[in-house]
C-alpha cells in the first residue's frame, strides 16, 4: 500500500484529537467505518486496527482505548443492539464499558481516490465533538479491501451484536455447506475452511486476504495464535507479518510473547491471556474476511508462495457463555499451509 492508506488514517486521527485538550479528552472506541452506501467491506473493517493502532503509538498522551471486540460482546450480552441510534442504549454501553465517545465514521470512492469521514460522538449527548477528513489514492491493494465483503451486519459491527433474537430455525436440518468457490486455494480442518482470495506484492510488502468460512454444524470462535502468519517464496524469501485485521490476534499483537508457537493452547484456554469476548464469533455458514500485511526480511524475487498460519478455534462460543465454562473448553488449531499461490505485483 505504499504507506498511503496507513499514512493518511494516521493524519486522520491525529486532527480529531489535537483540538480538544488533554486533559479533555474522552476514553473512547473505535467502530467499523461502513462504505457510503452502508455496505461493510474489509476495508471498513482495517480501518479500526489502523486508526486504533495510531491512537496507541502516535498520540500523545496516549487516550483510553476499549477494543472493538470487547464492545461488540458487551452489546451482544446486554442486547443493545439499537445503541448507534437509540440514546438510552448508547449511555447504557458507554457506563458498561466506562467510555466517553465513539470514534465513528464512513468512506467513499470518489474516482481513483477514497475519502475516509470519522466523527468523534460523544456518548452521553450524541453530539459530534470533532471531525476530520482525508481523501486517499486508490491503489490496487485498497481495491482489493473494498472488494472483500467483511461478512458482517448492520453498522458492521458482528451478528451477534446486530442480532436482537435468534431467529428460529425453519427446518430441523443443517444445510450442507456451500463448496469451495473453483480457483481458490483452500484446505479445510476442524470444521473451518480458509481460502486466499488475493494475494498482492508491491517492492518487499505483501497484502493477503483470506476468506473463512463455518462448515461446521454449531458456532466457533477464531483468534489468530502463533506462530505469527508468514510467506515464503519459491526462491526462499520469508515475509513475516506486521499486522493482522479483523480477527483478534492473540496477545493483542504479534510481537507479543503469546504469539510463539509454544504459547498455543495457553492462549486460546487460559482466560487471562485471550479471554473469552477475544474470539471472533461465526456462526455455522458465515464468513470472516481476515487481512494480512507482510514485509519480507530481504530483498524478494520469488512468484510462488506458501503460507503458513494458525487459527484458533474455540467450539460453542455463546455471548452467554459462563467464563469457567468457556475456560475449561478444549480449544482446536487449524494449522493453514498453502503452497503454490501466485502474487500479483
Amino acid at each position: 500500500m505504499a504507506g498511503s492508506l496507513e499514512t493518511g488514517l494516521q493524519s486522520l486521527a491525529q486532527s480529531l484529537l489535537s483540538g480538544i485538550p488533554a486533559a479533555q479528552r474522552p476514553a473512547l472506541s473505535v467502530m467499523p467505518f461502513p462504505g457510503a452506501d452502508q455496505s461493510c467491506t474489509v476495508m471498513s473493517v482495517f480501518v479500526v486496527d489502523e486508526l486504533t493502532t495510531t491512537l496507541i503509538t502516535s498520540v500523545q498522551p496516549r487516550p483510553r482505548l476499549v477494543e472493538r471486540q470487547q464492545l461488540e460482546t458487551i452489546v451482544a450480552q446486554n442486547r443493545l443492539n439499537e445503541f448507534m441510534t437509540d440514546p438510552e442504549q448508547r449511555r447504557r454501553v458507554g457506563g458498561l464499558l466506562n467510555i466517553g465517545a465513539l470514534l465513528v465514521g464512513t468512506y467513499a470512492v470518489i474516482g481513483d481516490r477514497v475519502r475516509v469521514n470519522a466523527r468523534l460522538v460523544a456518548i452521553d449527548t450524541g453530539e459530534t465533538t470533532a471531525a476530520a477528513a482525508v481523501s486517499i489514492p486508490r491503489t490496487g491493494e485498497l481495491t482489493d479491501l473494498l472488494r472483500q465483503d467483511a461478512g458482517r451486519g448492520r453498522n458492521c459491527l458482528t451478528a451477534a451484536a446486530t442480532r436482537s433474537v435468534a431467529a428460529p430455525s425453519t427446518s430441523g436440518a443443517q444445510a450442507p455447506p456451500r463448496p469451495a468457490e473453483s480457483g481458490l486455494a483452500c484446505e479445510e480442518q476442524e470444521g473451518v475452511r480458509v481460502c486466499v482470495r488475493s494475494l498482492r506484492r508491491s517492492g518487499s510488502e505483501a497484502q493477503l486476504l483470506l476468506d473463512v468460512e463455518n462448515i461446521g454444524s454449531g458456532p466457533v470462535g477464531l483468534a489468530m495464535v502463533g506462530p505469527a502468519p508468514s510467506l515464503l517464496d519459491n526462491e526462499g524469501t520469508v515475509y513475516e507479518a506486521t499486522q493482522v485485521a479483523s480477527v483478534p490476534v492473540c496477545g493483542g499483537k504479534l510481537g507479543s510473547r503469546s504469539m510463539e508457537a509454544d504459547n498455543q493452547l495457553m492462549c486460546l484456554i487460559a482466560n487471562y491471556m485471550l479471554a473469552r469476548a477475544a474470539f471472533r464469533p461465526l456462526p455455522p455458514g458465515a464468513h470472516a474476511a481476515i487481512a494480512i500485511k507482510l514485509r519480507a526480511k530481504d530483498t524478494p524475487t520469488g512468484d510462488s508462495f506458501t503460507l503458513a498460519a494458525a487459527l484458533g478455534i474455540l467450539p460453542r462460543l455463546t455471548s452467554s457463555m459462563p467464563a469457567q465454562e468457556a475456560q475449561n473448553l478444549q480449544a482446536r488449531l487449524h494449522l493453514v499451509a498453502l503452497s503454490d499461490l501466485s502474487g500479483s505485483p
